[in-house]
């Protein structure tokens, strides 16, 4: 179980990390305006925006989705070579701050008023699974 559960917090930290990345490839490296923006606005309203502010946005987006892919690849580490261990420690560890991460990407969609709550309803699924699992091995009744 404790496996089962490492395997799917990894495709949780994943599924984090890349689009992560990808952003910050796709903003700082490619120039670009964060694919949300688009999204979100016409073109008419983008180019009525500041020039400073559309920057600002792109920075606050490359160093959000920078940390989001140091996160996950910190709680990989502690997966792989803390919790597969048993160490109960980074099971809490974890527990918290990954979380912690999920609440905090709630409270964005709140903000930003985007009301796109699925993909975050998943992604919290996906890390109550993972989670329940781990702690079942863990934590579960020892067997004589």
């Amino acid at each position: 179980m404790l496996r089962a559960g490492a395997i799917i917090l990894s495709i949780w930290c994943l599924l984090n990390m890349l689009p992560a990345l990808g952003i910050v490839v796709y903003v700082s490296f490619l120039g670009r305006l964060h694919p949300l923006i688009s999204m979100r606005f016409t073109e008419a309203e983008i180019s009525a925006v500041s020039p400073s502010v559309l920057d600002t946005i792109n920075g606050m987006a490359v160093f959000a989705n920078g940390h989001v892919f140091a996160l996950g690849l910190v709680a990989l580490v502690a997966i792989w070579k803390g919790l597969v261990l048993r160490q109960k420690w980074i099971f809490w560890t974890l527990l918290i701050a990954l979380n912690a991460s999920m609440l905090i990407g709630f409270m964005a969609t709140y903000v930003d008023r985007s009301h796109t709550y699925g993909p975050s309803i998943v992604s919290a699924m996906i890390l109550v699974v993972g989670f329940g699992l781990a702690a079942l091995d863990l934590f579960g009744s020892k067997k004589a």
